[in-house]
């Protein structure tokens, strides 16, 4: 037992004298004269602020490098494809409602695309007197009944206002399936919860678009939609979305 005592005893004084030896020394070093500030070299990055290296070189947007484009050829090149006959106008590929019947509906496999045998390899004509559809923002409102020549929509979504047809020209109300308020009362709603108005929400997509009334809503408020119809169960849905 006193061999253990004598043993922690040693070791208390050389932790003193270790502790003591250190103070002395920091204190030594303090009182000692300053010492001296070599200069940076030139390489050197100075994180102040008075001092800073010349700023990097403007960035050059120039394009480095150019490619000759050959000389268009006076020579027409051969045609691959005929137009389709005229009851292709609203042709869809791989998509024909009279084939559905011949699908089983379990899994809605009916409602898949079902490519027959024989492909059509014909370019699919615009419907007679087509005109230019009219310039936005009076395409949200408004199509040429030539371009989409179908009343279907007209009157199987009357009540739902999807379009009505009012002499020469389609009239988009807003309305639709999803929208008993229309679209624009829809658009209202969501601006209580997401920052339309913000400018940070740029693009949309609504999958399901019917005739694209919502993405035209939101074209107010600069937010560009990618409008896609899965398939095509109304007559040229697709179609009043392009005109629009």
């Amino acid at each position: 037992m006193a061999a253990l005592l004598v043993k922690l005893f040693l070791i208390t004084i050389l932790i003193s004298l270790s502790y003591f030896l250190g103070s002395y020394t920091h204190v030594f070093s303090h009182s000692a004269a300053p010492l001296q500030v070599l200069p940076h070299p030139s390489h050197c990055l100075q994180l102040n602020s008075t001092t800073h290296l010349p700023i990097s070189p403007p960035l050059h947007f120039e394009p480095l490098h150019t490619l000759t484009l050959p000389q268009q050829s006076s020579k027409k090149l051969p045609f691959l494809f005929k137009f389709c006959p005229n009851s292709f106008t609203n042709y869809l590929p791989c998509h024909d409602p009279s084939l559905e019947k011949n699908f089983s509906v379990e899994r809605f496999f009916h409602r898949e695309r079902h490519c027959p045998g024989r492909r059509v390899k014909c370019l699919v004509p615009k419907p007679v007197g087509y005109k230019r559809p009219f310039e936005w923002p009076k395409s949200k409102d408004y199509a040429w009944f030539r371009n989409v020549p179908f009343k279907k929509l007209t009157v199987s979504k009357k009540s739902q206002n999807w379009v009505r047809l009012e002499g020469d020209r389609l009239f988009f109300p807003g309305g639709g399936t999803s929208f008993p308020m229309g679209a624009k009362g829809y658009v209202d709603l969501i601006k209580k919860v997401v920052p339309l108005k913000s400018g940070k929400l740029r693009t949309a997509l609504d999958i399901g678009c019917g005739v694209a009334s919502f993405g035209a809503a939101l074209m107010n408020y600069d937010i560009l939609t990618m409008s896609i119809a899965p398939r095509d169960i109304h007559e040229a849905q697709v179609q009043f979305a392009l005109e629009r």
